[in-house]
């Protein structure tokens, strides 16, 4: 059954701390988020939070600043353990009736109330609460047996993976994961209609005119970068350069977009810029277009109008920070999830591969970890509903993962020392401070990445960590512990359909610029065969300066025509996939910022972890030699 995955939330209630103050009536915190004296201890309550928090501590190319050393501190972990005094005594919280008493000289008192009465609760009281014995009730069901998990054969399209560094799986002693769109794959219009429906609902109790509209799926994918100062979504090649934009829902003209960016190289460190990097992102990017229409109609008299469209303007700024602020509370306060849990099949994209592979990696000798920002609960639902059915036996995700950590707070999780607490009855909700060795197949909460590479006796190179979040999974993993990366790119598998269905218009436009490229040479030696002659500074070409004239017009005019032949096509390949932006790995014929990044920061990418199925655990996975414009396209040309 479900329900013993799950932990029994209509037990949670207000926890108390030997000599905490009681808080007002009024104050709510939201689940999953516990305070704790002494340090920056705060854990933030799921996944969604570490896209607000890239804005947070001075961002590179991806958003924030990484350490200046390439290894962590070696002594602060001896250092930390010297300075941690023995267990005296039982320090248990209960995510319900419980009082702690927590004793000196290592006292840990919770200052706040948990949620004290219903499950999931706001301070606007403008959208329904749920329960906890609603969202119990949702999710105990019993699941019917399936029948073992058929080993695929073939290799579908598109469900490769795909290396950028030469990766030997037979070195990689620990693989991670992250849960949200890793090692869970939700329904992605139905997840994020969803979202933009509770945002929308937040935003109009704040008084934004929203009521009239709609989520629009196509407006937004990940890899734009949104120019708060201007209020344009902007596509961005991978040197910094715009290439394609829309300012509100409307696209901005090339010699608009050309004058409005010309000096500017887009850099990702500047607040000026917010970069999409998850799926995530999508309900939050159309929410914004769509507003900046509503600025620009003067529809929003609090944040101003500014003198033309597009023109930098404060009003943009701030009408950023309210949706974002707005999407933070939707996650926070719990609803969306409390559906999700409810009706997982409306939701959650089941993918057996998943848990074949895991099993693969796992009795392959493997340690999997599992290091997630969804809360405990979240986790033990989601995780439930989408392994335990394909596991054989009794066996439990649990048992899968060398060890489980929700609430991890990514990316603090790879740069932080932040105190980890060991879920000790997951059932009853019972947390303790973790004082000793952490347990095999143990599930905690919060913590740091060097606590867990000290358990396992392993670091840097010999972990693979896979997640779905560009910069909160892949790029801090990566430029703070070294550990090897890999992205999980769901879109992809569209993306290379896309590029397959279009190779004979790719083939046909490559032969038309070839023709092009050859006119154009011509064209040009007889432009310059003029210009020598008028000037008098070179050799007379055969062709007096008349004929060279008549023989340029002609070869203008079969330029023209090529050109008129060519619009088309190229019309049609930038579309692909999405009509407005094409493809997400490309920014016209170069690459996009996406693909940069994912190029410079993960390993290996790929489409799902079940691809893993058809690489197995023991692969030799070898980078393609890379290209450069002079190297010949094909041997020996």
């Amino acid at each position: 059954m479900l329900e013993a995955a799950v932990p029994r939330l209509a037990r949670r209630g207000s926890v108390r701390a030997v000599g905490a103050r009681e808080p007002a009536p009024h104050e709510v915190k939201a689940t999953g988020l516990l305070e704790l004296e002494g340090g920056d201890s705060r854990v933030p309550h799921d996944e969604h939070d570490e896209h607000h928090r890239e804005r947070k501590e001075g961002e590179t190319e991806l958003g924030r600043a990484t350490h200046e050393t390439d290894e962590p501190d070696p002594g602060q972990g001896e250092e930390r353990e010297a300075a941690r005094p023995a267990d005296r005594g039982v320090a248990a919280c209960k995510l319900g009736e419980l009082t702690l008493d927590l004793h000196e000289p290592r006292r840990v008192a919770l200052t706040h109330l948990v949620h004290p009465g219903p499950l999931f609760t706001h301070d606007a009281g403008s959208l329904p609460r749920t329960s906890g014995r609603d969202y119990n009730a949702a999710v105990s069901k019993e699941f019917e047996p399936l029948p073992p998990i058929a080993v695929p054969t073939g290799h579908p399209p598109g469900r490769g993976i795909y290396c950028n560094r030469t990766l030997n799986l037979r070195s990689i002693k620990v693989i991670g994961y992250d849960m949200d769109y890793t090692l869970v794959h939700y329904r992605v219009r139905e997840w994020e209609r969803r979202a933009y429906e509770y945002l929308r609902d937040g935003l109009a109790v704040r008084g934004f005119p929203v009521n009239a509209l709609e989520f629009d799926h196509d407006l937004v994918v990940r890899g734009l970068v949104v120019d708060v100062q201007r209020g344009n979504l902007l596509k961005v090649n991978r040197f910094g350069f715009v290439k394609q934009g829309l300012h509100g829902t409307t696209p901005i003209e090339h010699e608009l977009l050309r004058r409005t960016y010309l000096r500017t190289i887009i850099d990702l460190s500047d607040p000026r810029y917010v970069f999409l990097n998850t799926l995530f992102s999508l309900s939050e990017g159309c929410m914004y277009a769509q507003l900046v229409d509503k600025i620009d109609a003067g529809e929003i008299p609090s944040l101003g109008r500014p003198e033309a469209p597009g023109e930098a303007h404060a009003g943009y700024r701030a009408l950023y920070d309210a949706v974002r602020s707005s999407i933070d509370a939707a996650h926070t306060e719990g609803q969306l999830k409390a559906e999700v849990v409810a009706d997982p099949e409306r939701y959650v994209d089941l993918d057996e591969g998943t848990v074949l592979a895991l099993l693969d990696q796992f009795h392959s000798g493997k340690r999997l970890l599992l290091i997630t920002n969804s809360e405990i609960d979240y986790t033990a639902a989601m995780m439930g509903y989408a392994f335990d059915r394909f596991l054989p036996g009794n066996m439990t995700w649990r048992e899968l993962f060398e060890l489980s950590v929700c609430g991890a707070r990514k990316p603090g999780f790879f740069e932080s020392r932040a105190p980890l607490l060991e879920v000790v009855d997951l059932e009853r909700g019972l947390l303790k401070p973790q004082l000793g060795p952490l347990r095999a197949h143990g599930v905690y909460f919060g913590g740091n990445a060097s606590a867990v590479e000290q358990h396992l006796g392993v670091a840097g190179d010999e972990i693979l960590y896979l997640g779905d979040h560009m910069f909160g999974d892949v790029h801090v993993s990566k430029q703070v512990l070294r550990w090897r990366t890999g992205l999980i790119l769901r879109e992809l598998e569209d993306e290379i359909a896309a590029v397959e269905g279009m190779n004979e218009t790719h083939r046909a436009l490559g032969e038309m610029m070839r023709e092009k490229e050859r006119l154009e040479d011509r064209f040009s030696q007889m432009r310059l065969d003029l210009q020598r002659q008028r000037a008098g500074y070179a050799a007379r070409n055969l062709d007096s300066p008349e004929r060279l004239t008549v023989r340029m017009a002609r070869l203008r005019s079969e330029l023209v025509a090529l050109d008129e032949r060519i619009a088309p096509l190229a019309v049609a390949s930038s579309r692909a996939l999405n009509d407005r932006w094409g493809l997400l790995m490309r920014a016209g014929n170069d690459k996009s910022q996406l693909a940069r990044q994912i190029e410079r920061y993960a390993d290996i990418y790929t489409s799902r972890v079940s691809n893993f199925v058809y690489a197995t655990p023991f692969a030799y996975l070898r980078s393609p030699r890379g290209s450069l414009p002079h190297d010949a396209l094909t041997p020996g040309e």
